[in-house]
């Protein structure tokens, strides 16, 4: 059994109509719906408006002003038409550039560059009626933040229970003394088949410190998660969802189990 813990970066932005444009769904005034938006790693903005204009003969102007999490205005503009050639991102320091591709009359992408390779997209999808655009964005930003994948493998028997330990034992000084305390990943998972399906028990928990530096009574951070469920042999399936509000992360546990005769 394979199972895999990751830290997703992801963001769906949900936003609602001002003003738009009769002939493209996606041109007009768009206001951020701050409640139906989900941003990984969290905060997202305060406030934001998107405004799309007509460029060129088959393109867009962009312009983003809002507040961001921390409380400063921000402003953002590019432009570029749907041809699938690269156009610079104004905002950028460090040379990123981006792509426009329409896919439908309804849902169009911008996927961004560094020296050729692709980091975030981000696709654009007006709703039927025209009063909602969603934007999901997937990838890897331009500072270097991605996917965290950690792969642990159990070899296991049936109706048997096994653990997974990694991370490790910290001394800590207490009025009793010198005292160990595990920090670190804890999996336990027990495993049975039933009727074509494997039925799996996770026990998840992660223990880390709340800060960096040494303390002599330390604060800990603790998520965890225990999941019953059937999972399908060599089908990779996300178990389990969490998210830690403390450290602005989210975790998911996929586990992807392997008969072997």
């Amino acid at each position: 059994m394979f199972v895999r813990l990751r830290r997703l970066v992801f963001a769906m932005f949900v936003f609602s109509l001002v003003a738009w444009a009769a002939d493209d769904p996606l041109l007009g005034t768009w206001k951020l719906s701050l409640g139906k938006s989900k941003w990984n790693p969290p905060p997202g903005p305060q406030r934001q408006t998107a405004k799309y204009e007509r460029f060129a003969e088959d393109g867009v102007f962009v312009t983003f002003e809002g507040v961001n999490a921390e409380g400063h205005d921000t402003f953002t503009q590019y432009a570029g038409t749907y041809d699938g050639r690269e156009y610079p991102v104004p905002s950028s320091r460090t040379g990123v550039t981006l792509r426009l591709k329409r896919l439908d009359a309804s849902t169009t992408e911008r996927t961004d560059y560094k020296a050729g390779k692709p980091l975030i997209t981000s696709r654009r999808v007006v709703s039927k009626d025209g009063k909602t655009l969603t934007v999901t964005q997937t990838g890897t930003s331009e500072n270097g933040q991605r996917v965290n994948t950690r792969s642990y493998t159990q070899l296991m028997e049936e109706d048997s229970f096994s653990r997974v330990r990694a991370g490790a034992r910290v001394p800590i000084t207490t009025g009793q003394g010198m005292q160990y305390m595990d920090v670190g990943v804890r999996l336990d998972c027990k495993l049975a088949e039933r009727e074509g399906s494997l039925q799996m028990e996770l026990t998840l928990e992660i223990t880390s410190f709340a800060r960096e530096e040494a303390q002599a009574n330390p604060l800990l951070r603790n998520i965890g998660s225990e999941v019953r469920t059937a999972v399908l042999p060599g089908k990779p399936t996300v178990v389990t969802s969490i998210d830690d509000t403390a450290s602005k992360r989210r975790y998911e546990l996929e586990v992807t189990a392997t008969k072997i005769k």
